[in-house]
């Protein structure tokens, strides 16, 4: 699967629709997961990553789509790089198929779980490359 890095603003959960869409038309169900940086501590989805959740879960449909968040768990005062430590919380959405739909005559049901949550140890040498990407590029002020 490629791997895209986008920088983003504060306060601002932007993926960039072209690249999404082009990825979406040449190799259909191959958007694995977005993932994105939150505060140290705030790991629930929020408000607005719900709604990019629903609106992806339409347009990709019939794949399903995982939103990650990241958030520094404890922070180091000494002299290490970055957060020692990253919570990951990965939702999990799908928009209903059409046949469920109709059989309970209601409105299409997009459904959003709470799929894993893991702790990421970024000076583990098993930590796969990009969460130090995302740490050292998102918590500068750690660095």
């Amino acid at each position: 699967m490629p791997l895209a890095f986008f920088q983003g603003t504060q306060g601002e959960v932007t993926f960039p629709e072209d690249f999404l869409w082009d990825l979406h038309r040449r190799a259909p169900g191959n958007i694995e997961k977005l993932i994105h940086t939150h505060p140290p501590g705030v790991v629930e989805a929020s408000t607005q990553d719900k709604r990019l959740l629903i609106a992806l879960a339409w347009a990709l449909y019939p794949f399903p789509i995982r939103l990650s968040v990241l958030a520094p768990r404890e922070i180091l005062a000494s002299s290490q790089a970055f957060p020692l430590l990253l919570e990951e919380r990965c939702y999990w959405a799908s928009l209903e198929p059409q046949s469920c739909w109709k059989a309970h005559g209601g409105e299409r049901i997009v459904t959003i779980l709470l799929e894993s949550t893991h702790i990421i140890d970024c000076f583990d040498e098993q930590t796969p490359s990009y969460y130090h990407v995302l740490a050292a590029q998102s918590y500068p002020q750690y660095a």
